[in-house]
C-alpha cells in the first residue's frame, strides 16, 4: 500500500487499494460518535448564530433566518441523501444555498460598511 500522505489524498487512495477499508473505518464506534457530536455541534451552532444575527440589528433578518434554516437544511439532506434516496440531493443543495447567502449577506454588509 502507498504512503499515506494527508488525509485529503488517504480516501482515494484506499478506496483503490483497499475498499472494505473505508467502510469499516465509517462503522469504527468512537468515529460514528465524534461524526454524531460534529454534526450536531455544527447544527446548533450555526442555529444559534442565525438566532443572534436575525435579532440583533446589525444584519438584516432575513439573513439570520437564511442561516438558521440553511446549515441545518443542507446537514439534514446530505445525510438522507446518502443514506436513503439520491433523489433527496436538491434539500442539500437549498440548505447550502440558504446558507451560502444568508453567510455573504452579512459579509457583503460588512464590506460596504466599514466601520460597522
Amino acid at each position: 500500500m502507498r504512503f499515506l500522505a494527508s488525509s485529503a489524498s488517504s480516501p482515494p487512495v484506499l478506496a483503490a487499494e483497499a475498499p472494505g477499508t473505508l467502510d469499516q473505518i465509517i462503522l469504527y464506534m468512537p468515529v460514528v460518535v465524534f461524526n454524531g457530536f460534529a454534526a450536531a455541534g455544527f447544527m446548533a451552532g450555526y442555529v444559534i448564530l442565525g438566532i443572534s444575527i436575525a435579532t440583533s440589528r446589525v444584519f438584516p433578518r432575513w439573513s439570520g433566518i437564511l442561516i438558521g434554516v440553511g446549515a441545518p437544511a443542507h446537514l439534514v439532506g446530505f445525510g438522507v441523501a446518502q443514506l436513503a434516496s439520491p433523489a433527496l440531493w436538491f434539500v442539500a443543495v437549498l440548505g447550502s444555498l440558504a446558507l451560502g447567502s444568508g453567510l455573504a449577506s452579512c459579509g457583503y454588509r460588512m464590506w460596504a460598511r466599514p466601520g460597522l
